[in-house]
C-alpha cells in the first residue's frame, strides 16, 4: 500500500473523469500557489494575511484531493484487479495529464504530480499483466521510466533505466516493433531506446559497456528504414541527435566515475575521435598549437561566441583528449583553466535557458577538475562567488552537480572560503522556497534561545562547542558559539536540496516513496558537508530528525547518542517541533497547536524521544516567554524577511 495511511478508504466507486479533471484542476491551482512571485511592496502584515488565505485555499485543496484519491484512485492501488477495461483507459488518459509520458523536445513538460503518476501506472501494470495485454504495459513501463528519468536526474536513473528495459523487453515479446499495432504504444516504443541510452548516461550503475550499447542500440534502431517508413512522423532525427550527444557529453563522466569504473582506452578514443569532430582542420591546428597564446586565444574567441556553437564544445575535446593520452596532465590543466576564466568572465546574456544552464553546468564541471588537480582553494572561493551571483532558476539545478560540488569540498574548502560555501548551498536550498527559508529562520532563531539560556544557566552542556574544554572557554566563547548556532539552524534542512522543488507542490497526502524521499534529507545533507569542519553543523543536519534515545527517527545508519555534538542536535530537534507544530502562516497540511501545547508534548515526551535537559528549561516561565515571543512576533518577521530576499532575487 502506497498512499500514506492518512487518506481514508471508502468503498470503490467506478471511475469518475470529471472528478479526476477536478483533481488536476485543484492540483494546477495548488501547483500555482506554491510558485507564485509574490509582488514587491507589500508591508509585513499584507503579506502575513496573504500567506494565510492562501493556506486556507491549499488546505481545502488537499482536502478535496485526498478525498478523490481515497474514493477513486486508492481500491485500485489495492486491488487492481477491480478496474474494468473502460477504467484502464481513463486512468491512463488520466496519469498522462499528470506526466505527459510522450517524448518532447520542449523542456516545458508537464510534471503535475510525478508520484501519484508512478502509482497508478503501477496499478495499470499489474492489471496489464493479468490479462496479458503487452502492448498497454509497454505504454505503461514507457510512463514509469520516463517519470523517474525527469523525477529528480540521477537519483531515479537506474529505476528508469530498469523500467525502460522491461518495455524493451515486451516490445521482443510481441515480435518486435513492426508487429505493434497501435501508434500511440510505438511512439512509446521508439521514445524507449533514446530514454534507455540517456537514462544509462546519467545512472552511477550503468558501466561504460553498458552505456555505449544503449547509444549503439538506439542509433541502429532510429536508422532502420523499415522502422523509419511504418511512422515518418514520428521525430527520428531528434532522437539521434539526443543519442549522439550522449557520446558528446560522456567525458564529463570520466573525472566522476574512474574509481568506480575506470573507462577503456578503446571507448575514450572513441569519445575523443567523436568530439573533435566537431572542429574544422584550422580550428585544430589552433586547439592543438604548442603555443600557449595560440590555444588560449582560440579557447577565449570560442567561448566568447556562443553562436558559434564552439564555446560548449572546446571542453568536450580538452577532457577526452586527456584521458585517451593525447594531451598531458599539464596541457590539461592549463586548457580547463583557460576556459574556466573565459567562461566566468562571460558577460552576454545567453539566448535562452538551456544555454545558460549548460554554462553552468560546464563551469562545475570544470572547477571540480581543476580542484582535484590543482587543490586550490581559490577555485572554489571563484565558484561561490560565481553561483552565488546566478538567478535560483539556475542553482535549482544544483543536485544534479553533487559529484562536482564534493570533489571542490574536498580539495579547495579551508578557512577562507567555507562560509561563502555554507551561503551558496543556503541560498540553494532551504532559502529556494519561502516557507522552508521562513522554518530554518525559525529553528535559527528557537536555537539561540536555547543555547543563550544554556549559557546563562547550564554552560557545561555547551561544552565542546568551538572547541571549548570547560565552562570558563564557554563563556569566553560565547559569541562564536551563538554564531555557529545560528548558522547549525540555517542550515538543518540543506539536505532538501535533492527534493525541495519536487514535493512542495504536491496537494494531497504524500506517498510512501515521497516520505522515503523526505527521509533522505539529512544524509543528503551530510553528503554535501563530510570531510571538512564545519563544527557541530555536519551533525546537526544528519541528526535532527533522530530521536534523543537514538532509537527513533532517521537516518537508520547515524548514531546520535555518540555524537560530540549531540546536545545541539537534542536542541535542533526540540525546536524542529516546536515551529513544525506552531506554524500558522506557512504550512497547509496541518492545524497548529499553540507553544505552551508543544512545550508541555515536549516534556511528557522526554527523555526518550527528547533530551530531559532541554524539557526541564521547558519549565521556566522565563525561557517559555521567550520561545512564545518567537512563535508570535519573530514569525512573522522571519516570513517577512525571507519575502524580502525573493523579492531582491
Amino acid at each position: 500500500m502506497e498512499i500514506s495511511a492518512s487518506v481514508k478508504i471508502v468503498e470503490k466507486e467506478k471511475f469518475d473523469p470529471q472528478k479526476a479533471e477536478r483533481y488536476i484542476i485543484n492540483a494546477m491551482i495548488y501547483a500555482k500557489i506554491a510558485n507564485e512571485r509574490l509582488p514587491p511592496g507589500l508591508t509585513e502584515s499584507t503579506l502575513i494575511s496573504n500567506l494565510r488565505d492562501n493556506v486556507a485555499i491549499c488546505r481545502q485543496l488537499m482536502t478535496d484531493n485526498n478525498k478523490f484519491i481515497s474514493t477513486y484512485l486508492r481500491p485500485y492501488f489495492k486491488n487492481p484487479e477491480c478496474m474494468d477495461n473502460e477504467e484502464m483507459v481513463q486512468l491512463l488518459e488520466f496519469v498522462r495529464k499528470l506526466h505527459h509520458p510522450y517524448y518532447s523536445r520542449s523542456h516545458e513538460r508537464k510534471k503535475l504530480d510525478s508520484f501519484l503518476a508512478i502509482e497508478i501506472y503501477t496499478a495499470l501494470v499489474k492489471k496489464a499483466e493479468k490479462i496479458q495485454d503487452i502492448e498497454f504495459l509497454i505504454k505503461c513501463w514507457f510512463g514509469i521510466g520516463n517519470i523517474y528519468f525527469f523525477l529528480t536526474g540521477a537519483l531515479y536513473s537506474p529505476d528508469s533505466v530498469i523500467a525502460v528495459k522491461k518495455a524493451l523487453a515486451l516490445i521482443d515479446e510481441a515480435g518486435g516493433y513492426l508487429n505493434l499495432k497501435d501508434k500511440n504504444t510505438r511512439l512509446c516504443a521508439a521514445a524507449c531506446y533514446n530514454k534507455l541510452a540517456i537514462s544509462a548516461y546519467n545512472s552511477r550503475e550503468s558501466g561504460y559497456p553498458e552505456k555505449f550499447q544503449a547509444i549503439d542500440d538506439a542509433l541502429a534502431f532510429y536508422n532502420r528504414s523499415d522502422v523509419r517508413s511504418l511512422d515518418p512522423d514520428f521525430p527520428w532525427q531528434v532522437w539521434i541527435d539526443d543519442v549522439n550527444g550522449n557520446i558528446y557529453y560522456m567525458s564529463i563522466l570520466y573525472e566522476f566515475m574512474r574509481e568506480i569504473d575506470p573507462i577503456t582506452q578503446d571507448l575514450a578514443e572513441r569519445v575523443y575521435n567523436f568530439n573533435r569532430a566537431y572542429f574544422n582542420q584550422e580550428e585544430i591546428v589552433q586547439l592543438e598549437s604548442d603555443n600557449d597564446d595560440i590555444c588560449k586565444n582560440f579557447i577565449l574567441e570560442s567561448i566568447n561566441s556562443p553562436e558559434s556553437e564552439k564555446w560548449a564544445q572546446c571542453i568536450q575535446y580538452i577532457i577526452p583528449a586527456y584521458h585517451s593520452g593525447n594531451i598531458d596532465l599539464d596541457r590539461y590543466v592549463k586548457m580547463l583553466q583557460y576556459c574556466l576564466d573565459a567562461h566566468t568572465a562571460f558577460q552576454k546574456t545567453s539566448p535562452d535557458f538551456l544555454s545558460e544552464y549548460l554554462r553552468f553546468n560546464l563551469i562545475m564541471v570544470i572547477s571540480a577538475i581543476l580542484a582535484r588537480y590543482t587543490k586550490k582553494p581559490e577555485i572554489g572561493t571563484h565558484l561561490f562567488n560565481y553561483l552565488k551571483k546566478l538567478p535560483r532558476e539556475i542553482l535549482d539545478a544544483l543536485p544534479t552537480c553533487k559529484d562536482e560540488l564534493r570533489t571542490i569540498v574536498e580539495n579547495t574548502i579551508d578557512a577562507s572560503n567555507s562560509r561563502n560555501y555554507l551561503e551558496l548551498l543556503l541560498k540553494s536550498t532551504t532559502h529556494n522556497h519561502l516557507p522552508t527559508y521562513a522554518h530554518s529562520m525559525m529553528i535559527s532563531r528557537l536555537m539561540l534561545s536555547f543555547v543563550s539560556w544554556f549559557i546563562d544557566n547550564n554552560p557545561e552542556k555547551l561544552v565542546g562547542m568551538c572547541k571549548t574544554k570547560n565552562v570558563a572557554e564557554v563563556r569566553a566563547e560565547q559569541e562564536a558559539i551563538l554564531a555557529e548556532t545560528r548558522l547549525a539552524g540555517l542550515a538543518h534542512d540543506i539536505g532538501k536540496i535533492a527534493y525541495i522543488q519536487v514535493v512542495s507542490v504536491i496537494s494531497r497526502s504524500l506517498t510512501d516513496k515521497e516520505y522515503a524521499l523526505i527521509r533522505r534529507h539529512p544524509e543528503e545533507g551530510e553528503y554535501y558537508l563530510e570531510g571538512k569542519d564545519f563544527g557541530c553543523i555536519p551533525d546537526v543536519v544528519r541528526g535532527h530528525q533522530k530521536s534523543c534515545d537514538g532509537k527513533e527517527g532517521y537516518p537508520p545508519g547515524f548514531d546520535n547518542t555518540r555524537s560530540a555534538y549531540k546536545f545541539m542536535i537534542d536542541i535542533c530537534s526540540v525546536a524542529d517541533s516546536i515551529d513544525a507544530a506552531t506554524d500558522n502562516i506557512g504550512r497547509s497540511y496541518q492545524i497548529c497547536k499553540t507553544g505552551d501545547a508543544i512545550m508541555d508534548e515536549i516534556i511528557a515526551m522526554s527523555p526518550n524521544r527528547y533530551n530531559q535537559d532541554i524539557a526541564d528549561a521547558l519549565q521556566n516561565e522565563e525561557l517559555r516567554e521567550t520561545i512564545n515571543s518567537v512563535l508570535q512576533v519573530v514569525r512573522p518577521e522571519c516570513y517577512y524577511e525571507a519575502y524580502r530576499v525573493f523579492i531582491s532575487d
